[in-house]
């Protein structure tokens, strides 16, 4: 899961599909950023990712009580 990114960024920068499994220069890569910062920018963007995906569920609730509500209110 950490190494994917890196991953589709190589083969989308080469096109060469080789490149997405090319392990070591994926690793060397990551090397470069530093592990601890590519670690935490993943973890914020999975956290990110849930908490917009909790608010758009809250949304879409809300949305589909309004044809329920709406025949109560008439």
């Amino acid at each position: 899961m950490f190494l994917v990114p890196i991953a589709f960024i190589r083969f989308a920068r080469t096109d060469k599909f080789g490149e997405a499994f090319n392990f070591s220069a994926i690793l060397a890569h990551i090397g470069k950023i530093g592990w601890v910062e590519y670690i935490i920018t993943l973890a914020v963007l999975i956290i990110t990712a849930i908490v917009v995906g909790i608010i758009v569920c809250i949304i879409v609730f809300i949305l589909m009580l309004i044809p329920i509500l709406g025949g109560y209110c008439t």
